[in-house]
């Protein structure tokens, strides 16, 4: 409440509160205080106000906080702390990990997102991290993994989603993952499903476009030039079915 009163008023938030012991005590509040400054561009004043109540600060978590915040080199401390604490005993912990980092980081999630998902894919399989996301309705981010990490077993489970939130980001990723998942072999079971179902969302000459950039990008794929091939031929029928 006193924050959102400083904000919407623009007041000076050292003045109005800085006096109150129950806040000074509070390892919150020194975290915000010293997140005020270094947003404020303020760091002498951040690193004194943490000179001033370091004895306040208990817990380890909070101490990682601020090195990652007082000290730029530092400053994916936290992300490295949220990591080591991973293991396939607590894995279920990874959606609060998750929040955290997003929480702490703000805008600058994004920076530290593929890290941490590389490091939480040791203990937690893609099905279970699309379906985190779906839950927390994070189709941006899952777009932004996507496109440097393609998984068709990641993003299949989050194809609604991201076809809700931009066609055009849906159709771009579905031919990453799809050429990702042809870089496994053409063997793979769901292969031709795969192409299908990216069918439906194409009209006939993007049909034909991809085909034909498929297959210039895999030109000693025999068999997979006789599936595009067979997939397009019945794609009048398909469309039909559909």
């Amino acid at each position: 409440t006193y924050f959102k009163i400083i904000n919407d008023h623009h007041l000076d938030i050292k003045k109005y509160l800085d006096e109150i012991q129950i806040y000074n005590n509070n390892e919150d509040y020194i975290m915000e205080m010293i997140r005020y400054y270094m947003n404020n561009q303020q760091i002498g004043h951040a690193k004194q106000y943490y000179k001033e109540h370091i004895q306040n600060i208990r817990t380890k978590e909070t101490k990682v906080k601020l090195e990652s915040l007082l000290n730029p080199e530092n400053e994916d401390a936290y992300l490295n702390y949220l990591c080591s604490k991973l293991s396939y005993y607590n894995c279920s912990e990874v959606p609060i990990y998750y929040d955290d980092l997003k929480e702490f980081y703000g805008n600058k999630f994004e920076n530290y997102l593929i890290d941490f998902i590389n490091k939480v894919d040791d203990y937690y399989s893609d099905y279970e991290l699309a379906i985190m996301f779906k839950r927390k309705q994070e189709a941006k981010y899952a777009i932004y993994i996507l496109l440097q990490k393609p998984n068709m077993n990641f993003f299949d489970p989050l194809k609604g989603m991201i076809k809700e939130y931009s066609l055009e980001m849906y159709l771009m990723v579905y031919v990453e993952c799809l050429k990702e998942y042809i870089n496994q072999g053409t063997r793979n079971y769901y292969l031709s499903d795969y192409i299908y179902d990216l069918f439906h969302d194409l009209d006939e000459m993007s049909k034909i476009e991809l085909v034909d950039m498929l297959k210039k990008e895999y030109p000693r794929r025999k068999k997979l030039h006789e599936m595009l091939d067979a997939c397009l031929k019945e794609g009048d029928e398909i469309e039909i079915q559909y």
